[in-house]
């Protein structure tokens, strides 16, 4: 260089290299930064995904084991439905006796997981409808024994017709993962 010293040159060119170094090495920071926010970025987004699928699968065992619940209940109001049933239907005092020992193992193994207060009431009242039958007393009012009988099993199918829809709809409108 024509104008500039050999010693002005030596400072021009090492503050050259400094600020190019400067700006590499703030180039490498910046680099750097930007990967590891990248990173932290992706590492959020796939804890938030596991999380979901966590949470999907959480309400996934929810919903199956509230399903298999309904069923088993929905087995038992069954099982007790058709137990009126067969007292309602029942002739002769043999016919009731078999059908008045079907509904005493039903009622002593059903009403103390039955949670409707209006179905358990219903039962209690056929059982001892039941038991005066078979006793031989006569129902109160104007209604022969096979029509209370009837009218009392009816309303145990009505109790546990109000128990199921109430149990479909509550389980149609619980939230997964309560």
């Amino acid at each position: 260089m024509a104008g500039l010293s050999e010693d002005r040159y030596r400072l021009i060119d090492v503050w050259m290299k400094a600020v190019g170094g400067s700006f590499a090495l703030a180039s490498l920071v910046l680099g750097g930064w930007q990967y590891i926010d990248t990173q932290q970025r992706a590492m959020t987004q796939a804890h938030k995904a596991e999380t979901r699928r966590l949470r999907a699968s959480r309400e996934a065992r929810d919903r199956q084991f509230r399903w298999s619940i309904w069923e088993k209940k929905l087995s038992g109001y069954m099982r007790i439905s058709d137990a009126a049933a067969d007292v309602a239907v029942a002739t002769g005092e043999d016919e009731l006796k078999r059908a008045g020992r079907a509904w005493e193992r039903l009622y002593w193994g059903n009403v103390t997981t039955m949670d409707h207060p209006e179905v358990i009431e219903a039962m209690d009242d056929l059982r001892s409808a039941i038991e005066n039958t078979q006793a031989g007393l006569r129902p109160m009012g104007s209604l022969s024994r096979e029509d209370d009988l009837k009218r009392r099993a009816h309303h145990v199918v009505r109790a546990l017709r109000a128990a199921i829809d109430a149990e479909r709809q509550r389980f149609l409108d619980s939230p997964c993962g309560d």
